[in-house]
């Protein structure tokens, strides 16, 4: 993210690097949790519209004077870019080695190469959401903006080239206005559905940094007076109502992010006349932050991230506040000794290619190590690697079989019988497979056999737009063989909370004549080819991952008490949408449901470990022992047999 001053160019604007120390700042106080900054994220999106402008205006004037290169235009975002962000890994990547257990320590290697081929917003988007509590276990989750940044520049400029030749001048900034328009209106139609995606995707933010390009080649200029002053104030107030009054469940980003993304723009529109707003923005300490600016950003969450992971805790806020003074100092050291030498030094362009890739290579390297290597277990003891796997091994409890349209999933035969005929189905995503051992020892009591059929992600919803064309297919398939087998029992099991937000709005549909969602098709399907279905309900859903949880708590040494307990009032909240959406089904189709509440959760606490075993091995799967811990407590017709040796429910501790 180019936060860096621009004052070689005669044009320089001491007021946007006050705009810049506004945006670092919103950001540090949101991660410090400081109260009144809740949405102080918004941060970034200021950052895209002062980089736009700036990147934009430079490049434009170049191609107007004829005097453009785009290796000296690579040149300059390298010595601009990389020092600094290649001393940020340099340090985490140190950090982490000492800091750090193998699962995490792997983690972050392949979040070191994401990052140096800036490919975060990629490699993040398929982990968890930004605003989720995982995110602070990220040490390098915010270079995912830096990632979005570079991937635009590595065709914006070849774009304002193609425009230079083909379309008039006077019409560039339609044609810009004209793409960051497709750009907003791409990120507001993916993000009901498909939040992520806008947050991460470049051709959901570039609208963004395309409104800094378009004042960048506006011939409008603003003149001084009342108008302009009010305009630098309302462009001061949009950012200001935006980080007091936004907070993470705020619909973001998408319309939303037109606030401070306009007051932004006018804030640097207006700049360019003296006004009572510029003149605080040039305030000689605020301009001073602004040109630690992007070191601030790229420091400051490594420490936080960090410290989270090492006190397993919310943090103090004299802890908080004093690791916003540490970001600060390493900023300024950052600027002072890695930023601005390097930006300023005279140095051929084959050189600075030269090093950068060899210092790239270096780094990737070290990222290459410590995910292939499992995070060098060897560096701790074994008290640690002991609650490392949990991962249940389908195949000690059923045999593969070829099923023709199972395809990227599985079909395997378990219970008392194998080769057919079968009784049952037990279908769904991993939550289907973790009831696996369960639901086989409940087979072999009641002597009957029945086929795992199970897809991640994939819940059995027949014919749901919302799920991937592959799902759809892979659950038809589905049906149809067990409609050509005579099954007489369907178990379904899925995570079924990853689908609230349509489960909530097919509960507000009620007409009853009408299959509403894709579960709804599947009963509806199954109850016409009178088969029995039950469905078994979520697991509880615990917020940090118990396995690494206990693994850090071993490895920090801490009580791991808080890794494997929560409140049961969570759970209730957490399966309020899913209960009420199987009310609105249970009066349209025949259908049973089976809890293992009662068997992780008493009235006050929900625990992943009892009787000396881990029952939950990341936030929501079970383990083999926990699988089997809960069997006595799925209620399934034709399965509701004698309950597992051992896991007997009267055996139950109420506490660890």
């Amino acid at each position: 993210m180019p936060f860096h001053s621009t004052s070689r160019n005669p044009a320089y604007r001491p007021d946007i690097d006050g705009l810049r120390a506004i945006a670092v700042l919103v950001v540090v106080f949101y991660h410090a949790a400081l109260p009144g900054f809740s949405g102080g994220y918004v941060g970034v999106d200021i950052f895209f519209v002062i980089s736009g402008f700036l990147i934009t205006g430079i490049v434009w004037s170049e191609i107007e004077e004829k005097s453009f290169s785009l290796q000296n235009f690579y040149v300059r975002r390298i010595k601009r870019i990389f020092p600094a962000l290649f001393a940020v890994l340099f340090f985490s990547s140190i950090g982490a080695f000492f800091l750090l257990i193998p699962q995490d320590l792997a983690a972050f290697g392949k979040s070191v190469k994401a990052a140096l081929l800036f490919s975060s917003n990629f490699h993040f988007l398929k982990m968890a959401n930004y605003f989720d509590g995982p995110a602070v276990e990220k040490p390098l989750l915010h270079t995912w903006s830096l990632s979005v940044e570079e991937q635009f520049y590595a065709v914006w400029p070849l774009v304002l080239l193609l425009l230079s030749r083909i379309v008039p001048a006077r019409r560039v900034l339609h044609v810009i206005f004209g793409l960051g328009l497709v750009s907003l209106v791409f990120a507001e139609a993916r993000l009901p559905d498909y939040q992520k995606d806008a947050f991460y995707f470049p051709w959901c933010r570039g609208w963004e940094l395309l409104l800094g390009a378009a004042l960048a080649v506006t011939q409008a200029s603003p003149r001084p007076g009342r108008l302009t002053n009010a305009l630098s104030a309302a462009g001061l107030a949009g950012i200001a109502l935006a980080v007091f009054l936004y907070d993470p469940t705020t619909r973001f980003p998408g319309l939303t992010a037109m606030l401070p993304c306009a007051g932004a723009a006018l804030l640097i529109w207006s700049g360019s006349v003296r006004t009572p707003v510029s003149r605080l923005l040039s305030f000689e300490p605020v301009r001073q932050i602004g040109l630690i600016s992007y070191s601030l950003y790229l420091i400051h969450w490594p420490l936080f991230s960090f410290a989270h992971l090492y006190f397993n805790e919310e943090l103090t806020l004299p802890l908080r506040l004093a690791i916003v003074a540490v970001s600060v100092l390493l900023a300024y050291a950052s600027w002072r000794f890695v930023e601005t030498p390097f930006r300023k030094a005279s140095i051929p362009r084959i050189a600075v290619f030269g090093t950068a890739a060899a210092a790239m290579s270096i780094l990737y390297l070290a990222g290459v190590s410590y995910s292939e290597s499992g995070g060098f277990p060897s560096r701790i003891g074994n008290k640690v690697l002991e609650v490392d796997d949990y991962e249940i091994h389908i195949e000690k409890y059923c045999r593969e079989i070829q099923i023709p349209g199972i395809v990227g999933g599985k079909a395997c035969e378990f219970g008392e019988g194998r080769g057919g005929p079968y009784d049952f189905i037990l279908w769904g995503d991993s939550h289907a497979k973790h009831f696996l051992p369960a639901i086989d020892r409940l087979a072999e009591a009641s002597k009957l056999s029945g086929v795992l059929f199970w897809r991640s992600a994939c819940h059995p919803f027949y014919d749901d737009p919302h799920v991937s064309k592959d799902c759809r297919a892979f659950n038809a398939a589905v049906l149809g063989w067990s409609v050509d087998h005579e099954i007489k029992l369907a178990i379904l099991s899925a995570r079924w909370t990853t689908h609230d937000k349509f489960l909530r709005r097919y509960s507000a549909q009620n007409d009853a004549s009408s299959n509403v969602g894709g579960l709804a098709k599947t009963l509806a399907f199954l109850n016409a080819k009178g088969i029995t279905v039950s469905i078994v309900e979520q697991v509880p859903n615990f917020p940090r991952d118990v396995s690494l949880c206990m693994a850090r708590a071993s490895f920090y040494n801490r009580d791991s008490e808080s890794c494997v307990t929560q409140p049961a009032a969570a759970l209730q909240e957490n399966r309020r949408i899913v209960s009420r959406y199987f009310e609105f089904l249970r009066k349209r189709y025949i259908f049973s449901q089976t809890s293992i509440a009662d068997a992780l959760c008493d009235w006050q606490t929900c625990r992943a470990y009892q009787n000396g075993k881990l029952l939950i091995m990341d936030t929501n799967h079970l383990t083999e022992a926990g699988s089997l811990f809960v069997a006595p407590y799925l209620k399934i017709p034709m399965l509701s047999g004698p309950g597992v040796a051992g896991t007997d429910p009267s055996s139950k501790e109420p506490s660890l």
